[in-house]
């Protein structure tokens, strides 16, 4: 299954690990130019495989997991994921994981009549790298 049915920046290389995960950071959708949709886009700028797992979550409230998808692409190849947010999705956020690299991101909403929404668009240069910190393991 693919997409087709989105300090460092995404498109950074790194030597010590790679695998990293983006962030949008919290988007507020409850304004009268909401989105009915987000799209998440992935282009493989690099000369191996990158592979890229795009998680949307819904945050009113506890943070819930609407879907997540995953696809490899080859170098100088993109990928798409689109998902629709239900009228009650009144914030969301996309987190993208990449494994390889060299990739390049974007996240776009669109209204429900199809336009671009300016509001929910992040570029490449706008991401947050999401760093998590493993639990110490106990020893007894």
């Amino acid at each position: 299954m693919g997409f087709s049915s989105n300090s460092e920046t995404a498109g950074a290389t790194t030597t010590t690990s790679n695998t990293r995960t983006f962030s949008t950071g919290p988007l507020e959708n409850a304004a009268n130019n909401r989105s009915a949709t987000v799209i998440a886009k992935v282009l493989n700028n690099g000369t191996g495989q990158v592979k890229a797992e795009v998680s949307v979550f819904k945050l009113n409230g506890k943070k819930k997991l609407i879907t997540r998808d995953s696809v490899t692409l080859s170098p100088g190849t993109s990928d798409f994921l689109s998902v629709n947010l239900n009228r009650n999705v009144l914030q969301f956020e996309v987190e993208i994981k990449i494994t390889g690299r060299s990739a390049l991101l974007g996240v776009f909403g669109k209204t429900a009549g199809g336009n671009l929404n300016p509001t929910h668009r992040v570029l490449n240069s706008e991401f947050t790298r999401v760093i998590r910190k493993n639990k110490p393991s106990r020893t007894r």
